[in-house]
C-alpha cells in the first residue's frame, strides 16, 4: 500500500522548489473552460519570449506542412488551434521548471531523451487512429515520467536501488515495481501526484499514473494505453533495437484498446529517430540559441 503521507510531502517539496510561469497558468486558465479566444491567448504568450519562440519553431516545422513561414503568435495560434498551443506551452513549461531538478542518478539529457521518444510515438500513434488531440499525447508523453524526476532529485538513494534492483535481479522487476518494492509507491503515482497538486488537466494525470498499468486506469483508457506502449517504444529508439525483452512489456490490454499491433512498432520508431533532433531544437530553444 502507498505511503500517501510520504507522497504529499514529496509533493508539498517540489511545490516549494518549482512554480508554473504566470503565462502556462494564464493560458491553462483561458483554455480550461473555452472561453478564452485565440486573440487573447496570443497576446498573454507575447508576454513570453522563450515561449513566443518555441511556439513559433513548433509552427514552422515539418510537424505542421505549412506552405509559407509563420511570422506571428496570432497567426501560430490560428494554424495550431488553441488546445494544440495549451499542450505545447504545457509541455514546455514543465520541462523548464522541473529541469532545475538535477540529480547524480541520470543525466538531465537522457531522461528527456526518453520522454520526447515518448511524446513522439504516442503522437504518432494517436495519429495512425485518426484522432485529433495528438498534441495532447504528445504532451502527456513528455510529462509521465515527471515523478520520477522528482524521485531522484529528493529519494536518490532509496531511488539507485530501485535502479540497481531492476537491472540486477534475476527476476528483472520493471523500476515501478522495484520502487513499489523499496518505497511502497512508485514515480508514476508521485506524478501523478504532483500534476493533480498543480491543477492540470486528469488526461495528464491519468496517463502518469498508470502508464505501467494501463488496466487499472478508470478514465481516459485510450490515451493511458497510448501512452503505455509509447514507453516501451521509446526504449526500442534508444536502444535501436526492436527485441521485446529488452524493453518493459506491453500490456495486451493496451494493445486491444488502442486496437493497434506489434508491425507498427518498426516504422514508428523510424519515425521516431528521425524526428528527434527537431523537437529538440525547439523544446530546448533557449539552450540551443545559447
Amino acid at each position: 500500500m502507498s505511503d500517501r503521507t510520504t507522497v504529499e510531502k514529496l509533493v508539498q517539496q517540489t511545490r516549494a522548489l518549482l512554480s508554473f510561469p504566470p503565462v502556462c497558468l494564464r493560458i491553462l486558465e483561458l483554455t480550461s473552460d473555452e472561453t478564452g479566444g485565440m486573440r487573447e491567448i496570443a497576446e498573454v504568450l507575447q508576454q513570453d519570449p522563450a515561449l513566443t519562440l518555441k511556439i513559433l519553431r513548433i509552427a514552422n516545422s515539418s510537424w505542421y506542412s505549412i506552405p509559407s513561414p509563420v511570422t506571428s503568435v496570432m497567426q501560430a495560434v490560428s494554424m495550431i488551434g488553441t488546445r494544440r498551443v495549451r499542450d505545447l506551452v504545457l509541455a514546455s513549461s514543465v520541462v523548464k521548471v522541473c529541469s532545475s531538478l538535477q540529480n547524480d542518478l541520470v543525466s538531465l539529457d537522457n531522461f528527456w531523451q526518453h520522454c520526447i521518444y515518448t511524446a513522439l510515438a504516442a503522437r504518432l500513434l494517436q495519429r495512425q487512429r485518426k484522432n485529433q488531440n495528438d498534441e495532447t499525447l504528445f504532451a502527456a508523453g513528455l510529462l509521465h515520467d515527471i515523478g520520477q524526476l522528482v524521485m531522484f532529485n529528493q529519494l536518490p538513494e532509496g531511488s539507485r536501488d530501485a535502479l540497481i534492483m531492476s537491472l540486477e535481479n534475476p527476476e528483472t522487476p520493471e523500476i515501478f515495481q522495484a520502487e513499489q518494492a523499496i518505497f511502497g509507491f512508485d514515480h508514476a503515482e508521485v506524478g501523478a501526484a504532483l500534476m493533480s497538486a498543480w491543477g492540470l488537466p486528469q488526461v495528464f494525470i491519468d496517463t502518469a499514473r498508470y502508464h505501467h498499468e494501463p488496466e487499472l486506469a478508470q478514465e481516459n483508457l485510450h490515451e493511458v494505453s497510448l501512452i503505455h506502449i509509447a514507453n516501451s517504444l521509446a526504449y526500442f529508439a534508444e536502444l535501436e533495437v526492436l527485441d521485446l525483452d529488452n524493453a518493459p512489456s506491453i500490456s495486451p490490454f493496451a494493445w486491444r484498446t488502442t486496437q493497434l499491433h506489434i508491425a507498427i512498432a518498426e516504422p514508428t520508431v523510424t519515425v521516431m529517430q528521425q524526428d528527434l533532433r527537431e523537437i529538440q531544437s525547439w523544446l530546448f530553444a533557449e539552450k540551443s540559441a545559447a
